[in-house]
């Protein structure tokens, strides 16, 4: 035997120590079974030092209203900036309902990164009990126990060069995984936002950027890039729900990314006296305030500065 049953089960308890880590640390601890803060612990992680006041996903999410709110001039915003706009609590405090959705949110995306990481841990059991299995056969045929002893090295490079690859794969993954879905919280954030702020007023569409893939020009624009997007009501990106695990040719609109990676911005126009010119929609401010009924433009503080919109 290569491989004994002890290896094999630390070697998968690595694999689950480096997922629970990921968690811990993309996500926050809440998500965290018993079972995962033990193993932290048992590897010289303190959870409780690991908490923060604010989880990647919320902090997606503030950025994500915050910069919806602001429009154009969210570019004016840096980190520091946001963080100061966290630290001294200039936001709107978050609804039950919203705090349902990033609750949502991250368990969801803690459901791919644990199918990810279950899916792994099978393939290296698998991977390092068939190289038992093989080196098995293979030592009942040999002719000496030197040649054995070659085979079993061999088996034992195989299995381990195998389990590495599957090890590096995984951290490419989780990181695939926890960007997109950051992605997600962020673009849903301005989902809401703008429909809390304009209700059915407004159209959406997506800001789709040069060198972006053919499957997102084919969703969002009428004619390739920079032509003029193809506009949807808010209640049909709500119903296209995401196009996670879908073929591309069934995928649709969303307001999810489109696909892992995707950074096609979510963006609003409203429905009256818009026109496209110069690869946006412009409109007057005036025909904006009346649409929203505001009585004029409105600050928003963020950290030092002040922003009217």
């Amino acid at each position: 035997m290569l491989f004994t049953p002890q290896q094999i089960n630390e070697a998968l308890e690595t694999i689950e120590f480096h997922h629970s880590f990921f968690i811990a640390h993309n996500l926050g601890t809440r998500v965290l079974t018993d079972d995962q803060k033990d193993l932290l612990n048992k590897h010289g992680i303190d959870v409780d030092k690991i908490k923060t006041k604010y989880t990647p996903h919320e902090q997606a999410f503030y950025f994500g209203r915050l910069s919806a709110a602001l429009k154009d001039q969210a570019g004016k915003v840096d980190y520091v900036d946001f963080k100061k706009y966290l630290n001294r609590e200039q936001y709107q405090k978050f609804s039950p309902r919203t705090q349902r959705v990033i609750t949502y949110l991250e368990d969801r995306t803690y459901s791919h990164i644990k199918s990810l990481s279950d899916n792994i841990k099978d393939d290296v059991k698998n991977t390092l009990e068939g190289a038992n299995q093989r080196a098995g056969y293979e030592d009942a045929v040999r002719e000496s126990l030197k040649e054995g002893a070659k085979s079993g090295g061999d088996q034992i490079g195989r299995a381990a060069s195998e389990m590495y690859k599957r090890m590096g794969n995984m951290q490419i993954n989780f990181r695939r995984i926890a960007a997109t879905e950051l992605q997600n919280a962020f673009e849903h954030a301005r989902y809401m936002e703008m429909v809390e702020s304009n209700g059915d007023k407004i159209f959406m569409y997506k800001r789709v950027y040069p060198g972006a893939c053919k499957e997102c020009i084919r969703l969002y624009l009428t004619g390739g890039i920079g032509s003029e997007p193809i506009r949807f009501t808010p209640q049909q990106l709500l119903e296209n729900g995401d196009n996670v695990g879908k073929k591309r040719a069934d995928w649709k609109a969303t307001i999810s990314p489109s696909h892992p990676w995707c950074r096609c911005l979510l963006q609003d126009e409203f429905k009256t006296k818009t026109k496209w010119e110069n690869g946006e929609y412009t409109y007057d401010y005036d025909i904006v305030a009346e649409a929203r009924k505001l009585p004029g433009k409105i600050r928003v503080t963020v950290g030092d500065k002040v922003f009217e919109v």
